[in-house]
């Protein structure tokens, strides 16, 4: 396949995720170089090129941890529920420490398979919501103390669901009215247990009671905006979402992923922290470079770039050519192969 010169101009800037290969088998541009004008016109010498990816040995096992963590979080809570209070140290020492065990190591694409709901879901969902918000956060760049912090209260996001009783938290069908404003107050419940669990911090509280908020004001329970907003709880709110949507639950079965962010880039605008969520976005779909997709129109073609300004559309290596769905709005990946 003929090298398009326009096309390479494009990556002027961007980072190659994996080596690209000439004609020959030899490396032309190794991965996690950042492009130049020079490495362009490198690259435009050669008539074929492609990307390889290298089989790199991964030695953790994500599905392992990520059980164990689940159960250690289940005594967790299990105790805050017999107890009325939250072992805050058991969280700090046992816990935090296998949530940054697995953030530390973030082969998205086997991490996002193993978090998938498989059991009691409240619980392996606080354990997704603690790794995705943890990660989200040292995306951001945030120092290591609000990065402990962080992790510490998106652990405990939903802790209140403590105080709500089982035939709720459990009905195997949609809530009442009157059942579904009980089940809102599990924000208000996990705010009252944070304040009264010595050690625990203000803005950990308020990540249990403001991670169901949105940014237009039609949030839960106390209708906040914007800023009033902190930012753990933007934080939080992205990754929680997230995870409900790609979980199977008793109203719907679990989403595909890419189905999930294009469904929350769609109802992102005004709802979540418009800089937190694209970044967001741009990271989980950069776990699909390399698939093979489906068009709209029929057509098979294999994901190669993520545009930062519109992630959910990205550029297409076809048979022939390039597809760049962030400039044809009339076509959508139909599904990833």
């Amino acid at each position: 396949m003929k090298t398009d010169p326009q096309f390479l101009r494009l990556l002027i800037g961007k980072v190659l995720k994996d080596d690209m290969i000439s004609q020959y088998g030899s490396i032309v541009l190794p991965r996690d170089k950042v492009l130049d004008e020079d490495d362009i016109r490198r690259a435009m010498k050669h008539p074929v090129l492609y990307q390889s990816k290298r089989d790199d040995p991964d030695p953790f096992n994500y599905h392992k941890t990520v059980n164990e963590a689940t159960v250690q979080l289940q005594e967790i809570f299990r105790y805050a529920r017999h107890h009325n209070r939250i072992p805050l140290d058991e969280v700090q020492r046992k816990f935090c420490p296998m949530v940054r065990e697995i953030s530390a190591n973030p082969t998205l694409n086997k991490l996002l398979q193993a978090l998938q709901a498989k059991d009691d879901y409240t619980i392996r969902h606080s354990v997704a919501v603690s790794i995705l918000s943890t990660l989200i956060a040292t995306w951001l760049g945030v120092n290591d103390s609000d990065l402990a912090s962080i992790t510490l209260a998106a652990t405990l996001h939903d802790i209140g669901k403590m105080r709500v009783s089982d035939d709720i938290l459990n009905k195997p069908g949609r809530l009442t009215q009157e059942e579904y404003a009980e089940m809102q107050k599990h924000t208000i419940y996990g705010y009252q247990m944070l304040k009264e669990t010595v050690g625990a911090s203000h803005r950990q509280a308020l990540v249990a009671l403001q991670h169901h908020e949105r940014m237009d004001g039609t949030g839960y329970p106390l209708h906040l905006s914007a800023d009033q907003i902190s930012l753990f709880a933007r934080i939080v709110s992205i990754a929680d979402v997230f995870h409900a949507m790609s979980s199977k639950r008793i109203y719907h079965d679990e989403l595909p992923l890419y189905q999930v962010l294009d469904e929350l880039q769609s109802g992102m605008f005004g709802k979540f922290d418009a800089e937190i969520g694209n970044m967001f976005l741009v990271r989980m779909m950069e776990t699909l470079v390399g698939d093979d997709v489906i068009l709209t129109d029929g057509r098979i073609g294999t994901i190669l770039l993520i545009h930062r300004h519109d992630p959910v559309r990205p550029l297409l290596q076809m048979e022939n050519d390039y597809v760049d769905l962030s400039t044809q709005y009339h076509l959508k990946i139909a599904s990833v192969i």
